[in-house]
């Protein structure tokens, strides 16, 4: 529901998440797992970047 409110209503690109599934422990999910704890902090802008890739 989210991707077509962001991309129907604010007309951005929707989420890609970084193309990943972050099951596996590999160096994408530790860059989300950076920047969830960024956003922990106060610092949403890896997060969204991240999101965005």
């Amino acid at each position: 529901m989210s991707d077509i409110i962001i991309e129907s209503i604010y007309g951005k690109k929707v989420f890609t998440w970084n193309h990943s599934n972050m099951v596996n422990a590999d160096e994408t999910r530790k860059k989300y797992i950076a920047a969830i704890r960024e956003g922990d902090n106060g610092n949403i802008k890896p997060l969204l970047e991240f999101a965005r890739n």
